[in-house]
């Protein structure tokens, strides 16, 4: 008796705090909103998202999303973008994260009702942008999102929608060298078309900003505080 009576006084001990562990990221949006259209709709962004990509999910298994969020994003709204490649699938959702959040890597519910669709996407297909603040602010300041965290992680990467510029390329604070974009491959690329990925060990909070050129002549720059974390 006295064995079960310390086990339950364990179990009451420690809920509150897995209780503030399985919602530290709680989705704010209701219903969940996205769309998956029949034809692309292009928007004017730029930045079309900050993310690593793992490996697909296997079959009847769901997709994921996490963050690395700062610290001083705690007790903040925060706001998801989720687009694909061709512009027909679109996802933008609120959340608010724990007011003890000390920084990390923490999942964000993503109950999508295109599972199978997202998951058949090529790993440069689906852009993310998190970003602190509701989805009408000026989305400034950026954490990197990590799509299907599982197996083999790409490399950081900034997905640019360029407007059909002959060249892109950003400059990051702290690393003394322009970063060179590179146009993408796949078919359908009418959502973004560059890929600028970020230089090994660049870590924590970053400043970047993006540079396109068309026709010779250098279009305004897109300016954006990056948190990288640990996850490069």
């Amino acid at each position: 008796m006295g064995i079960f009576k310390a086990l339950v006084s364990s179990i009451c001990l420690f809920a509150p705090i897995m209780a503030r562990a399985e919602t530290t990221v709680t989705l704010t949006s209701d219903p969940f909103n996205e769309v998956l259209r029949d034809a692309a709709q292009i928007s004017g962004v730029i930045v079309a998202g900050a993310l690593r990509h793992g490996t697909a999910p296997a079959s009847g298994e769901g997709v994921t999303l996490t963050a690395d969020l700062p610290p001083n994003w705690s007790g903040n709204r925060i706001c998801a973008r989720v687009l694909s490649a061709d512009g027909r699938y679109e996802a933008t959702n609120e959340y608010d994260l724990s007011d003890d959040w000390n920084g990390g890597v923490s999942e964000l519910p993503f109950p999508t009702q295109h599972g199978d669709t997202l998951s058949a996407l090529p790993p440069q297909g689906l852009a993310i942008q998190i970003s602190a603040g509701n989805c009408q602010s000026g989305l400034h300041d950026t954490a990197i999102a990590l799509w299907n965290p599982r197996g083999q992680m790409g490399r950081a990467q900034i997905l640019i929608n360029s407007f059909r510029a002959d060249e892109v390329f950003m400059y990051l604070s702290d690393y003394p060298d322009a970063v060179r974009c590179n146009p993408l491959e796949e078919g359908g690329m009418t959502a973004f078309d560059y890929s600028c990925a970020l230089p090994d060990g660049i870590k924590g909070e970053v400043e970047v900003t993006l540079y396109r050129v068309s026709g010779g002549k250098p279009a305004r720059p897109s300016e954006l505080r990056l948190w990288l974390g640990s996850a490069n």
